[in-house]
């Protein structure tokens, strides 16, 4: 039982308009850190997610907008957020989605950043494989692979050669995903065996702020971020690159002269996103 306290902390970091998104706010997945929930913390991920998707999944033009962001032409669109199916893959946990936009011919998938610095990376190589991808041998429970995950009857290389353009019988050193890639590789492996398990169509996105003070931000600027993540794919466009302000510019341009009423909430939602940064920009000064 969350108390309301808490509950009251998380709407008040919530976009208004957006609060309806949430069905139940005591058995929503919370984000946790140290087994804390922080989605009331002003530079929160899953807080900014819920302040956007929120705003586009309870939208009366909902349909519309998405087909205008992402180009599609469909109806009957579903929000979700925290999206997860452990059978895809034969993870223990699975790979969690941040939001899942569907209908019955197209699935969206969403991985969403906001003042992380990074993505996140493999924890084998820790204690439990070298760090290269060859076959060795897991000091934890002898077992012998190229990879310790897929001793433990994980799919990642099942898919990883239909989406990259490694081999998975070949060595590789370092292993590619070793580091800020693993994340990406799972959610990509993820949508891969959704495709194939439901004959559906799957697209995987990469959705970020644009602002000087997100880290993430200044690394898609500075280190070709984006670039180092889609170079060894076999299709560059596997993973779509979006950011949050031209997700709103875009649903700005759809709606503004259909419903004034409603095309000022994306004005305020914009606002709202900009005093986020604007607050931690001042935190930060303060430290």
């Amino acid at each position: 039982m969350i108390e309301e306290l808490k509950i009251q902390s998380i709407k008040n970091n919530i976009f208004p308009y957006s609060l309806n998104a949430i069905d139940d706010f005591q058995v929503f997945d919370w984000h946790k850190y140290h087994n804390n929930i922080d989605t009331d913390k002003i530079n929160s991920s899953q807080g900014v997610v819920i302040d956007v998707f929120g705003l586009l999944k309870i939208s009366p033009y909902k349909d519309l907008l998405i087909n205008a962001i992402f180009d599609k032409s469909g109806t009957d669109w579903n929000i979700d957020f925290e999206y997860t199916d452990h059978t895809l893959l034969n993870e223990k946990p699975s790979t969690q989605i941040d939001v899942v936009i569907s209908n019955t011919e197209n699935v969206l998938l969403f991985e969403c950043k906001f003042m992380e610095s990074d993505s996140g990376s493999c924890s084998q190589p820790m204690e439990q494989c070298n760090g290269d991808y060859k076959e060795q041998t897991n000091p934890k429970n002898d077992k012998t692979s190229h990879c310790s995950l897929t001793a433990k009857e994980i799919k990642y290389w099942d898919y990883i050669p239909k989406i990259y353009i490694y081999d998975n019988e070949e060595n590789i050193c370092p292993c590619p995903f070793k580091g800020n890639q693993y994340q990406f590789m799972r959610n990509l492996c993820f949508g891969k065996a959704l495709s194939e398990k439901k004959n559906i169509n799957v697209e995987n996105y990469f959705i970020y702020y644009e602002s000087e003070i997100c880290p993430i931000y200044n690394k898609i600027i500075k280190e070709k971020y984006v670039e180092k993540l889609v170079e060894k794919l076999r299709y560059k466009d596997t993973l779509k690159i979006l950011s949050y302000n031209k997700l709103i510019v875009a649903s700005k341009n759809a709606i503004r002269k259909i419903d004034q009423t409603e095309y000022k909430k994306w004005i305020e939602l914009e606002k709202w996103l900009e005093n986020k940064i604007n607050v931690i920009r001042n935190q930060s000064r303060n430290t």
